[in-house]
C-alpha cells in the first residue's frame, strides 16, 4: 500500500472457520533512497483477534417457565456463552449474569434466568396483603414483567490472548402470571410463562 495511509482492511477472511480467530499483523515500511537503493525498516507486528459469530434466534426455552435457549455460534474458538438479564420495571433490582459451555455436538442451548419467580412472588404477596382489587385487570387478566435479555458467544484466541465476546444477541421477553389453570385436585394455580412479546412495540 502506498506510503501515504495508514490503515488497512482486511477482506476475505475465512467463514466462520476465522472468526473469533488470532492474527498476527506485520507492517514494514519500505523506501527507496536518493540512490536508487530500497531499505526497510525493522517488523512492527502485533496480534488482533477477530470477533466470533453471534448465536442467533433467541427464544424462550421449553424445558423451565423461566428458561431461554438460542441456537449455537457457528464459530469454531467459541467456547462458552455469557448471558445477561435484567428487569424493565422501574425500581427493580432483578437482574444477572450467567454462563454456559459451548456443545459444539448440540445445536441449541439453553439457560435458566434467576430471580423471576422470586419478583412475581413477592409482587403476588404485596397485593394480597394491600386487598387491592382494581388496577384494570380484570377477572383471568395476566400480570406482565418485561425483561431485556442478552447473549453473548465468547471465544477464546489463543496464545495469551483475551477471550473474545461477540455481538449482543438480544430479546425483549415477558414472564407473565396468566390465567388460573385446573389441576386434577379442583384447585386452580397460576401458569408462568415466558414468551416474546408479539408486537415489537408492546415492551416499550
Amino acid at each position: 500500500m502506498s506510503g501515504d495511509k495508514s490503515t488497512y482492511n482486511f477482506s476475505k477472511l475465512p467463514d466462520p472457520e476465522g472468526t473469533g480467530r488470532l492474527y498476527r499483523v506485520s507492517v514494514v515500511v519500505a523506501a527507496t533512497a536518493a540512490t536508487g537503493r530500497e531499505a526497510t525498516s525493522e517488523e512492527a507486528s502485533a496480534a488482533f483477534a477477530t470477533l466470533p459469530l453471534r448465536p442467533s434466534n433467541l427464544r424462550p426455552g421449553a424445558r423451565h417457565p423461566a428458561e431461554v435457549a438460542w441456537t449455537r455460534s457457528w464459530s469454531p474458538a467459541v467456547r462458552r456463552y455469557r448471558i445477561t438479564w435484567r428487569s424493565s420495571e422501574e425500581g427493580s433490582k432483578v437482574g444477572g449474569e450467567g454462563f454456559v459451555e459451548h456443545d459444539p455436538r448440540a445445536e441449541e442451548h439453553r439457560f435458566r434466568l434467576t430471580g423471576l419467580e422470586e419478583e412475581e412472588e413477592e409482587e403476588e404477596e404485596e397485593k394480597e396483603q394491600e386487598e387491592v382489587a382494581e388496577a384494570g385487570a380484570g377477572d383471568g387478566a395476566a400480570e406482565r414483567h418485561y425483561y431485556k435479555v442478552n447473549v453473548y458467544a465468547v471465544s477464546e484466541p489463543g496464545e495469551g490472548a483475551p477471550a473474545v465476546e461477540s455481538r449482543e444477541l438480544h430479546e425483549k421477553f415477558v414472564f407473565r402470571r396468566g390465567e388460573e389453570e385446573e389441576k386434577e385436585e379442583g384447585r386452580g394455580e397460576r401458569r408462568l410463562a415466558l414468551y416474546v412479546p408479539a408486537q415489537a412495540g408492546e415492551a416499550d
